[in-house]
This record gives C-alpha cells, sequence and structure tokens, in this order.
C-alpha cells in the first residue's frame, strides 16, 4: 500500500523524531554528531527554517522545527541523505541507517511545545548516559542553560513561553526543568509509555493558525514552466537556451523550485528539461534559495506567482 502524502503548513512547528534502523547506533563517535549539527546549520540557512530544540541520542534523534516555504520533507532528507552518505564513507558502510522515514507530529499548542522541551532535553537523563543535564554536550539543554551556544538555534519562543507560563522572578528555565514534576506538570496532556516514548494527546488549545502549502504533485513540469515564463515575459525557447540572463536564470531557478519542492519532480529531470548539467543547476539554485526569503523582489515574485499556480489548478492546494 502506498504511504499517505504528508500535509505541510507554512511557519509549522514539527517534533521529528528519527530512530536507527533495527534501533542500531546512528552515531559511532563525536565527530557523527558534529557533522549532523553542520548539517542542522547549514539547513537553517539554506531553507530559512528555524530549529527550536535537539537531542542526539545513540540509536533516535529529537528535533522541533519550523519551517517556512519548503516542505518539511525536504529539508528532512537533505539534512538525513547527507549524513548518512558522509557516515557510510567514513566507516566504509553500505545500506540503510534509519528505520523507515521520520516521524513528524505538528506542535499545536503552548503546552505541548513546553512538554517537549521538558521532555526531549531529559532523555538522555532518562535513558542514563549522564547524571547530570549539564553533563550532555549533544542537546539544545546547553544553550537554554546559557553553557554553550550553538548559534543557528533559535529561542526566543520558548523563552516567550517559559516568561508567560513559568512563575519565576528569573531564570524561567531552569525553574521549569528543575521544578516541572512538581509544580509544572500537565499529566492530562501526555502520557510516556513502557518504552519510555512520549504520546502526545489531542492539543487542547487548537493555536493553529498555519498556512497550507502549495501543493503541485499532479501538475506537469511545462505547465508550471508555462506560467513562469509568461508572468517574467520570457518565451519557453529562453529556457532551453544558454543565455546568462538574469531574468531567464530567474526564470530557471523559479520553474526549479516550484518543481523540486511542490512538484517533488527530481533536479536531475528539471536540469534535463533545461538542457543543463544536475550539480550545475543544483549550484546555481543553492545561491539563490540562500537569499531568496531576503530579497524583497524575489519574496514578492515568490508570492505572486504562488497565486497564480494555486489558482490555476484550485484543487491543489492543501486545506
Amino acid at each position: 500500500m502506498p504511504r499517505k502524502n504528508r500535509l505541510h503548513y507554512r511557519n509549522a512547528f514539527y517534533h521529528v523524531i528519527l530512530r536507527g534502523n533495527y534501533r542500531q547506533a546512528i552515531f559511532v563517535d563525536d565527530r557523527d554528531r558534529e557533522i549532523l549539527l553542520e548539517y542542522f546549520e547549514k539547513a537553517v540557512n539554506t531553507f530559512n527554517c528555524r530549529i527550536h530544540l535537539f537531542c542526539l541520542m545513540t540509536n533516535h534523534i529529537h528535533l522541533v522545527i519550523e519551517v517556512s516555504d519548503i516542505p518539511i520533507s525536504k529539508i528532512m532528507q537533505s539534512i538525513f541523505s547527507r549524513y548518512v552518505k558522509t557516515h557510510n564513507a567514513r566507516f566504509n558502510k553500505i545500506g540503510r541507517l534509519f528505520q523507515d522515514r521520520f516521524k513528524a507530529k505538528m506542535v499545536c499548542d503552548d503546552a505541548y511545545f513546553l512538554e517537549l522541551c521538558h521532555y526531549i532535553h531529559y532523555n538522555p537523563l532518562k535513558a542514563n548516559v549522564c547524571q547530570y543535564l549539564d553533563e550532555y554536550p549533544w542537546s539544545s539543554h546547553l544553550h537554554y542553560a546559557k553553557i554553550q551556544k550553538f548559534p543557528w538555534l533559535t529561542t526566543d519562543h520558548i523563552e516567550k513561553l517559559l516568561k508567560d507560563y513559568v512563575k519565576a522572578e528569573q531564570d524561567h528555565y531552569h525553574d521549569f526543568i528543575n521544578n516541572r514534576d512538581s509544580r509544572y506538570s500537565r499529566p492530562n496532556f501526555f502520557e510516556v509509555d513502557e518504552n519510555n516514548e512520549v504520546i502526545i494527546k489531542d492539543s487542547i488549545n487548537k493555536k493553529v493558525s498555519n498556512m497550507p502549502m502549495l501543493s503541485l504533485e499532479n501538475m506537469p513540469l511545462q505547465k508550471i514552466a508555462i506560467i513562469i515564463c509568461d508572468h517574467l515575459n520570457i518565451s519557453m525557447d529562453m529556457l532551453k537556451s544558454e543565455s546568462q540572463c538574469q531574468t531567464v536564470m530567474l526564470a530557471k531557478i523559479l520553474v526549479t523550485y516550484f518543481g523540486h519542492y511542490h512538484a517533488k519532480y527530481y533536479l536531475k529531470d528539471i536540469a534535463l528539461a533545461f538542457n543543463m548539467r544536475s550539480d550545475s543547476l543544483s549550484k546555481t539554485f543553492n545561491r539563490y534559495l540562500r537569499k531568496m526569503h531576503q530579497d524583497p523582489f524575489l519574496k514578492a515574485t515568490l508570492a505572486s506567482l504562488e497565486c497564480k499556480l494555486a489558482t490555476s489548478d484550485p484543487d491543489k492546494l492543501i486545506l
């Protein structure tokens, strides 16, 4: 039976869990962990996403990530396919490292977010891999506890929630972490099963204000290209030309963006349509992707094209 497609929402928070295949170790040494954190940072800079929490355990990973325009599946694929490739090359291994695809549950509630903060950061202690949380170097706890900085980590959302919910004069994080069971426990909100895995019940506040993401899964790449070329006032033939004109390059990048991230075409297939090498298209695309969300013109162009693509086939906007 085919897998169901994931529903993707703009500006949504996701709790991601990824396990080693057959519960095997994901990391062989600390360099493995450092490499994965480097890929986290690259994803933040490339995909305009924000990572709020993380914990790297021996055979599983917890991550709370906020997405923008790029679907969570594409971000996870980029991070973990790179990691597996690097890991296997380092240790001369082949085959799967992770168990099936990642689990991702949308975080729709403030209380849920705080419970995840506590649960994720307490993982090493509950697994008896350390005696004190401050001793474990592979968790965002160190950043919140002001012991070590991860410059790419976002903390403002959780810090605001802590100020709103935790009645402490100062150092709201430590007060919550140390006194959660006695003072801030929400036993009706989540349970922990016999495998020490958290089971989050249905959200009690339903604070969902996320925008659905564009889905173009059944739209031919040519149709996407026609709409983009029309918007930029260039001919379709220009896409296959070797022209380095700024408008032509922008058209290629936009077709790649919507075709790859929203219609699920492979980069190599898009490059073939442009008579380009896939590695050349990938480098150009990644360069543009980093500035798409900072450049006002690019942001406005993306917004206009999203409306046109959605209304050209209205059933393809997931509701």
